[in-house]
């Protein structure tokens, strides 16, 4: 169990003398009352919230226990789908037991699911049988129109209980008339073990797969998307979605422990400490404290302890200098301990980002000045902001670069420090060109790259940055021309850099309004003997050239 959103586990056994908790349930009118159903220990009950746990198998015939329900509207009402003798009935909060077979011919009864608008009406998702649906409370079982497959995970829309999914596998299926005919959704021929609805939009649905992750529906099941930025066990038992809070959804994997999504799965964070076994079988929020989880594991169940004030603990944060690489993490503790950071107010010196997962700024300055910002972090449920600045000093060693633009013809530049499209007076358009991407047209320019740029009017344009003092690595592709731009403000000798590159150039053009096109080969007169700064290049490598080329500080 956890009580603060997943950031600390604690193991309740006491009494639970079965180690395999397969499923626990929550009673929804007083929630300090669980069940655990377990592997051959039968159903435990706890009356306290997991403190202790007392063995309740009178009648209970099969101490195998798959899965377990609990009648919304009459909590004393108990189901347990068991591997081998299907289901079993309690109408007396688990003390006594019988078992309604009566129709129900498949024997393993992986998952049990009560309409919450009528909760005599009873689905079975069975191994090998398919769905089993009961109109009287489990007294009569009758055989729903999926067949004769595997189904480990039932869900139900609750706006519109006709509507059921049936995860198993074959992938997920879609009833829309209470079971009477299913088709496949398109999530197929893959292995479902866990589903969940979101309870404030129903058409979003996310499948818990074996070894595949998770998979997430907005439209009904019509489509699926795979989402596991951060899910690093991709063989998914359970899932749980906060019903206080549906962008909270968490994952219980085969060894991988427990993960939490706080953004409906863009992002998943690991969720362990204290969690001793990792292989999480079920998962189930506490309805009336969501920051309350109980984990059914290998190892019995856990619960989450208690939560603390979320605050960020950073003070202050290191100043910078204008084109010298920054970094620095903001901190916090409490709360969930899975943080999403943001600036609400102010702005971070530019050339800086702050990373909403990790809570690092950073980036190169590009401006000197002092930035006054606030940053906020929230865990899904609590939020704590700070003020904060940072200062940024202007580098000494900023240096400037006069390039001649023609009036409206493409002039062929580079740049050895970034250069926005706003610092080029009477900018018209830009383009460059790679083999992946071909022509593109940027607003910024990058060192080591060339660029075609066209402006309104003849001009000197003085610009000021600070150029690269490490080698810089282009990627290429071999046996074409590649646009390439001097990265440094110095100039470049051309046969020394095509020797430090195993002699790989076999031409080079570059281009003007006043010389037109000028041509650079290994071994004829050439018109050009370096690569000049400001200036961008046609560079033609043979086809056996690596695929990235280097051009060492001058």
């Amino acid at each position: 169990k956890s009580t603060d959103g997943g950031s600390n586990w604690s193991q309740i056994n006491n009494g639970l003398t079965a180690a395999e908790a397969s499923s626990i349930l929550i009673d929804p009118q007083n929630t300090n009352t669980l069940y655990a159903g377990t592997d051959g220990g039968g159903v435990f009950k706890s009356t306290d919230g997991g403190s202790n746990w007392s063995q309740i198998n009178n009648g209970l015939t099969n101490t195998y226990v798959r899965s377990l329900a609990i009648d919304p509207s009459n909590t004393n009402i108990i189901y347990a789908g068991t591997w081998g003798s299907g289901v079993f009935k309690s109408t007396d909060g688990g003390s006594n037991w019988s078992q309604i077979n009566n129709g129900l011919t498949a024997a393993e009864a992986s998952s049990i699911l009560i309409d919450p608008q009528n909760t005599n009406t009873l689905y079975a998702g069975t191994d090998g049988g398919g769905v089993f649906k009961s109109t009287d409370g489990g007294a009569h079982w009758s055989q729903t129109g999926l067949t004769s497959t595997d189904i480990e995970s039932l869900v139900i829309d609750p706006s519109n209980t006709s509507t059921i999914y049936a995860g198993g596998g074959s992938g997920v299926f879609k009833s829309t008339d209470g079971g009477a005919h299913w088709s496949k959704t398109a999530l197929t021929d893959i292995q479902v073990q866990s589903l969940a609805i979101d309870p404030s939009n129903t058409s979003t649905i996310y499948a818990g797969t074996w070894g595949s992750g998770v998979f997430k529906s907005t439209d009904g099941g019509s489509s699926w998307i795979q989402i596991n930025n951060g899910l690093t066990d991709i063989y998914v038992w359970s899932l749980a979605i906060d019903p206080s809070n549906t962008s909270i959804i968490y994952a219980g994997t085969d060894g991988g422990g427990v993960f939490k999504s706080t953004d409906s799965g863009v992002r998943w964070h690991i969720l362990n400490v204290g969690l001793t076994n990792t292989l999480v079988l079920s998962l189930v929020i506490d309805p009336q404290n969501t920051n309350t989880i109980y984990a059914g594991t290998f190892g019995g169940v856990f619960k989450y302890p208690c939560s603390s004030p979320l605050t960020i603990t950073t003070t202050s944060l290191p100043n910078g200098t204008v084109g010298t690489a920054y970094s620095a993490i903001l901190q916090a503790t409490g709360g969930t301990g899975s943080y999403t950071w943001s600036i609400t107010s102010g702005n971070l010196p530019d050339g800086l980002t702050l990373d909403a997962s990790t809570g690092t700024i950073s980036g190169t300055p590009t401006t000197a000045n002092t930035y006054n910002f606030t940053v906020q972090v929230s865990d899904g449920s609590q939020t704590a902001t700070k003020n904060l600045s940072i200062t940024i000093s202007s580098n000494s060693t900023s240096q400037s670069l006069t390039l001649h633009f023609t009036a409206n013809k493409f002039n062929l530049v580079s740049f050895p420090f970034t250069v926005s499209s706003q610092d080029i007076p009477n900018f018209i358009k830009a383009y460059t060109f790679d083999w992946t991407h071909f022509w593109t047209t940027p607003t910024t320019f990058e060192p080591g790259k060339g660029y075609w740029i066209k402006v309104s009017q003849n001009e000197d344009v003085t610009l000021t940055g600070t150029p690269s003092t490490t080698n810089t690595t282009i990627t290429i592709t071999p046996g074409k021309f590649n646009l390439i731009g001097n990265p440094f403000n110095t100039p470049i000798n051309i046969s020394q850099l095509n020797t430090i590159n195993n002699n790989h150039i076999i031409a080079i053009y570059t281009f003007d309004w006043t010389h037109f096109w000028q041509l650079w080969t290994p071994n004829t007169t050439q018109n050009f003997t370096t690569l000049q700064p400001g200036k961008a290049y046609w560079i033609k490598f043979d086809s056996n050239a690596p695929t990235t080329f280097t051009i060492p500080m001058p």
